[in-house]
Order: C-alpha cells, then sequence, then structure tokens
C-alpha cells in the first residue's frame, strides 16, 4: 500500500527534473545563439572598417558586396542550425499590432514608428539579396556616405528625396540601473548632419541657382538594429525630401557634412562633395516656377564659376 506515494514522489520529481533540464538546455541555445550573431556581426565590424575608407567608388561597391554576401551567408549558415530563432522581420508582428502585450497609445506614433521600420527594412533587404548599389558614394575621414537613392518623391507630393546611409559612425552602448532593477540598455550614435549644399549650373556652365538644405534628415535612424537586430552593425540611415529644381538645371554641386565623435571627445567631420547631371525627374516642367525662391546678387565671377564667396 505504501508503494503508490512512493511511484507518485518519484514521477514528480522526475518530471521536474526534466522540466529544470529543459530550461537549461533552451537557455543555454537561446546564449549560444546570440553569441554567435553577435561574432558574426564583429567580425563583419572588422572587415567593413577598412571597406569605409576605399576611395575608389566603384572599387568600394565591389568591397561592399563581398563583406555583405559574406556576413548573409554565414547567418543563413548559423539559422540553418538554429532555425527557431530566425525571424529578421520580428517588429512586424509589434507594428501590425498582433503582438501580445504590445499597446500603442496614438496612431501617429504607431505610423512614425512603421516609417522607421520600413526604411530599415529597405536598406536591409537590398543589403540581404545583394542590390544594394548607391547611386554616389564618398568617403571622408573614416566615414561612409552612400546617397542610396535620389529618385522622385512616391508620396504624392511634389520634389524628390534622398535617402542615405552613413557607415562608420562613433556610438556608445550606455546601460542604467531603474529602482525596479530592471537594466535599461541604449545605443547612443554620435552623427550630426549639418545639412548640404546644392549648386546649380545652366547649360552655358553658369551658377543657375542654390539650394542650401539645413539640419538633419526628415528621417533619421541610428540604430537601425533596434528594428532588425541581424542589420549590419554601425550604419546610420535617413532621408531628405527636397523641391524639384529650375528646369534650366543641367548640373549640381552637392556637398554634405555630417560630423561624429571619438570616445575620447574629438569630432570626426566627414564632408562628402560630388558633381553629378540633373536628372530630369528631379526638375520642375519648362516654365514652372520654383516656389519659396529668393534673389540675391551675386558677382559675374561667381556666376561664371571662377570665385568663391
Amino acid at each position: 500500500m505504501r508503494t503508490l506515494p512512493l511511484l507518485v514522489i518519484l514521477a514528480l520529481g522526475g518530471g521536474g527534473l526534466y522540466y529544470g533540464f529543459s530550461s537549461y538546455h533552451a537557455l543555454k541555445v537561446a546564449d549560444e545563439n546570440a553569441a554567435t550573431v553577435q561574432d558574426l556581426r564583429q567580425a563583419w565590424l572588422e572587415r567593413a572598417n577598412w571597406v569605409n575608407v576605399v576611395p575608389d567608388a566603384d572599387k568600394y561597391r565591389e568591397e561592399r558586396s563581398g563583406i555583405d554576401k559574406w556576413y548573409f551567408t554565414a547567418l543563413t549558415d548559423h539559422y540553418n542550425r538554429f532555425p527557431a530563432f530566425k525571424n529578421y522581420y520580428r517588429e512586424e508582428a509589434e507594428l501590425s499590432g498582433t503582438a501580445k502585450g504590445k499597446h500603442h497609445k496614438k496612431a501617429e506614433d504607431l505610423a512614425l514608428r512603421k516609417q522607421y521600420y520600413g526604411l530599415v527594412k529597405g536598406v536591409f533587404d537590398s543589403l540581404k539579396d545583394g542590390s544594394y548599389n548607391p547611386q554616389l558614394t564618398a568617403t571622408s575621414d573614416s566615414l561612409r556616405l552612400d546617397l542610396v537613392k535620389i529618385a522622385k518623391r512616391t508620396d504624392g507630393k511634389k520634389g524628390f528625396r534622398v535617402d542615405l546611409v552613413v557607415w562608420g559612425a562613433q556610438r556608445q552602448l550606455d546601460r542604467s540601473q531603474h529602482a525596479n532593477g530592471v537594466t535599461v540598455s541604449k545605443m547612443n550614435t554620435a552623427a550630426a548632419f549639418s545639412g548640404m549644399n546644392i549648386k546649380l549650373w545652366d547649360d552655358k556652365g553658369k551658377v543657375l541657382a542654390e539650394m542650401p538644405v539645413t539640419g538633419e534628415p526628415e528621417i533619421k535612424v541610428d540604430y537601425p538594429e533596434r528594428w532588425i537586430a541581424e542589420f549590419p552593425p554601425q550604419a546610420v540611415l535617413g532621408y531628405y525630401n527636397l523641391p524639384l529644381m529650375p528646369a534650366e538645371a543641367v548640373k549640381m554641386d552637392l556637398e554634405m557634412t555630417v560630423t561624429s565623435r571619438s570616445p575620447n571627445g574629438m569630432d570626426i567631420p566627414g564632408t562628402f562633395k560630388w558633381e553629378i547631371p540633373v536628372d530630369p525627374a528631379w526638375k520642375l516642367a519648362p516654365g514652372e516656377t520654383w516656389e519659396g525662391a529668393t534673389t540675391e546678387e551675386r558677382s559675374k565671377d561667381y556666376i561664371d564659376g571662377k570665385t568663391e564667396e
């Protein structure tokens, strides 16, 4: 009669032991997955540091494509071993409102978050499938600025949009512990945009107009991994919306400045310059007025491109 209680106790003890072992194994596998992904990200960063400073644009694109291919092949191999953890687009459940326990107070907040995520996902997918091919690229003081796409706006508004990625901006992960014992981590990225200067030239080689743009991009994502954890590290994404240019413009000088800051507090200024033809999609139709334009006096030598003012 005493055998039955003993068997029940043994069964309960065995169940507890199995549950404990299963939990330990699950945690161990999760830790191994996280550590391997972090190792891959660190290895990518070590390769990317020298790629960022390749001066020749075509050589840079070739080298960038190479390290991206290596990185995503390594990720695929890893997730073939750990398939339960593969979920590049895990944030989509939260943004779609299907994630449990996640609530957004304002529709405006959700719309903005979707913009951030959409920008990150677009660049991530191009890196992953090998189609990342910036229209313009330049390097300056260890920073790399890729103008990924310059194209007419697709949101129904007049103008064109400049999508960009900065590689190599310095950043630091800060951790703080709240009174409830919870540790909160925040990535602080040093990447300040002063805007861009655009000088337009007509078909006679004379300065037609200037378009100074000040301040930060309309949308700036300084920690893409917040949205897709496997996004390659040390990138800053953003875009500027700009008005259409005068129909007479045939060439433009484009200059942008991005400043980062080293851990020792030294500014790292990156100045990027391009001279490019003006695409018809970026221009007003003949006869259309450039809204918001102001008139200023310039010297003949400046208009002829002989001096700077």
